[in-house]
């Protein structure tokens, strides 16, 4: 995975601003009540600035997980860790970090319009975050930190929808409690269970589509 320039993340910075104004927007109106002009008025970037970013207002929300997934792989790249399991915790410290320097309406506003429009892109294998999770496990699994009873892909969608979850309660609760600590509490026990699974099975958490 390349390292992306200081270009390059400025860019994306400007991308996840629009998308953050764009999603208050989508919290308070109807799409069709909300004209590109306003958000980026109150987003201060250009209208060529959006168009290049975003084919319309309604493309925004389907790729602000790529824009993140783009700028977490960046910093975790960027670091050095002692073991693989540090650097899989990286990634969801990483993703709480920035997600939490916008709010949790950033997030809240974002399930609230994928799940309105059916978008699953969120929890996608093909996500660069999750490659890059099921790339530590591979890893940790070779060195012998951690012992799954499940497949490396299984393993990395449970701690993907765990960290789900730890966003979920926070945007319940409104953001009043500090989500790096609890993302970093979770995750890394989780993480340490993994190290002593051996005769544990993972839980199932889907179910095959009904034919």
């Amino acid at each position: 995975m390349n390292k992306i320039t200081n270009r390059k993340k400025q860019a994306i910075a400007t991308k996840l601003k629009i998308i953050q104004t764009a999603l208050e927007f989508y919290k308070l109106y109807p799409s069709d009540q909300i004209k590109v002009t306003d958000i980026c008025e109150e987003a201060n970037v250009s209208v060529g600035a959006f168009y290049h970013h975003f084919e319309s207002k309604d493309a925004i929300i389907a790729i602000a997980y790529q824009s993140l997934d783009e700028l977490i792989v960046s910093n975790v790249e960027e670091q050095q860790f002692d073991n693989h399991l540090d650097r899989c915790l990286a990634v969801f410290l990483e993703a709480t970090k920035i997600i939490n320097e916008y709010g949790y309406s950033f997030v809240a506003s974002a399930y609230k319009v994928m799940l309105t429009n059916f978008d699953h892109s969120t929890f996608s294998t093909a996500r660069t975050s999750f490659q890059l999770i099921e790339q530590c496990i591979i890893h940790a699994i070779e060195e012998n930190e951690i012992k799954p009873q499940a497949s490396t892909k299984d393993v990395a969608e449970y701690l993907m929808a765990t960290g789900r979850g730890v966003l979920f309660d926070w945007c319940l609760h409104k953001g009043n409690y500090d989500v790096i600590n609890a993302m970093d509490d979770v995750i890394r026990l989780n993480l340490e269970g993994f190290k002593h699974q051996e005769n544990i099975a993972l839980p199932t958490l889907k179910k095959e589509a009904q034919s």
